[in-house]
């Protein structure tokens, strides 16, 4: 699981805000890491504290932010969580590889580059909302000749993105299984 590999090479010193919560899939695994978690999220999905709009904050309600965001809204995370964070402390991200492309992300990259990529050696599996099912383009379950449904598959390389505000060095990318 996607927590269990960030856990195993950075350490989030004060504990941990992960605010797009869900189901509490990767703060439960956060929890199990021995991580103080504060779990929020905008839309209550039966975990964590429901109502909490990321972008309204004005402070972190835990010195480090680690999460898995909605891609559309990526860049702005980054930005928003780079005001809300104290000097020295972590934004770690579950992101497609692909969030490293775009002119339109260069800006966001020239004033916090990250301070390291974690590229997934292995494809990782992200269901929605803990959801591993196969869905055609409508959404509909798709099912195997035997009626089971059929399991996802990633096509998609992920990785963790970590930043550390107020670092200015140049990024480093490293392999993780």
């Amino acid at each position: 699981m996607a927590a269990d590999l960030i856990c195993g090479i950075e350490n989030f010193k004060g504990g941990i805000w992960e605010n797009c919560c869900g189901e509490g899939h990767l703060s439960k695994r956060f929890e199990q890491h021995g991580y103080n978690v504060v779990s929020t999220d905008l839309i209550d999905r039966g975990y964590g504290l429901s109502g909490v709009d990321f972008f309204k904050c004005d402070t972190a309600l835990a010195p480090n932010i680690v999460t898995n965001p909605p891609y559309k809204y990526a860049k702005e995370w980054v930005f928003h969580s780079m005001e809300l964070l104290q000097t020295g402390y972590k934004l770690a991200l579950f992101l497609p590889i692909q969030f490293l492309e775009s002119e339109n992300r260069r800006e966001l990259f020239n004033t916090y580059p990250p301070k390291t990529v974690y590229i997934c050696v292995n494809r990782v599996l992200c269901g929605m909302n803990g959801d591993f099912t196969a869905k055609d383009k409508q959404g509909n379950t798709i099912y195997n000749k035997d009626g089971t449904p059929k399991k996802m598959s990633s096509a998609k390389c992920y990785a963790w993105f970590v930043w550390v505000k107020g670092f200015k060095g140049i990024p480093k990318i490293k392999w993780i299984n």
